[in-house]
């Protein structure tokens, strides 16, 4: 079983938000969708929290959300093992690009 959460922007209150959810987690996996950011503050976003999680619960996993296949690299690229990423609303054609 998962959570699913959307952050549709990023403001002062977010981080709060991303505490809030920690106390809260008591399933193993979270989805969270930050499709609507963008590239920076869905990186700055997944970074923080996933950071987080992994300090207070190193089992737990969460699944990012994003909107393209640019945010999806670069998220990736940070090689969180605690993290995965997936575009919202993939297309065949765009993953056969996040192949290359």
């Amino acid at each position: 079983m998962s959570i699913f959460k959307v952050i549709k922007k990023t403001s002062p209150s977010t981080s709060e938000e991303i505490k809030i959810s920690l106390k809260k987690f008591r399933q193993k996996d979270l989805k969270i969708d930050i499709s609507n950011l963008n590239l920076i503050d869905a990186t700055k976003t997944a970074l923080m929290f996933s950071t987080k999680l992994f300090t207070q619960f190193p089992d737990k996993t969460v699944k990012w959300i994003v909107k393209d296949v640019e945010t999806k690299k670069i998220i990736s690229n940070l090689i969180l093992k605690n993290m995965k990423v997936e575009i919202k609303n993939c297309t065949v054609a765009d993953r056969v690009y996040s192949i290359r």
